[in-house]
């Protein structure tokens, strides 16, 4: 059984902004590797990973309104603070559904104005540091 994305959410502990999210999608975490191939290697390049994990982070897709004074745009001059996504509870009986929580900030936004549909905003934040994962409770 596949689990439903409605009521999932993103919540910023400093600045408090506030949009309505129509999807967002966590970029792969990854363990970056540092190349070791010298001049005396042969047949194929070599590489050792590092000790730290990149945590990556979250794209996001906003609906556009001109009237909100706390749309990312104003995020991206903010410093970092901590960014929690909550995802859908899976069980009725449960009060919070899983939680990241890392500290981040935005790093990148764009518009998307089309003909005769809804215009909205792409937002990427970008986490530092470890993720505090919560269960569900």
């Amino acid at each position: 059984m596949a689990d439903i994305g409605t009521g999932a959410s993103l919540t910023f502990g400093t600045s408090s902004a506030s949009f309505d999210l129509l999807s967002i999608n966590p970029t792969n975490h990854s363990r970056p590797v540092v190349d070791t191939t010298h001049l005396g290697t042969t047949t194929a390049r070599t590489n050792t990973p590092v000790d730290l994990i990149d945590t990556g982070g979250l794209e996001c897709e906003i609906l556009f309104d001109q009237t909100n004074t706390s749309v990312p745009v104003s995020l991206l001059g903010a410093v970092q603070e901590t960014i929690t996504l909550e995802f859908p509870k899976t069980n009725t009986a449960s009060t919070n559904g899983l939680r990241w929580a890392a500290s981040g900030c935005v790093t990148d936004m764009g518009y998307a104005i089309p003909l005769e549909d809804r215009m909205t905003q792409s937002m990427t934040v970008r986490f530092s540091g470890t993720i505090t994962r919560t269960a569900e409770s």
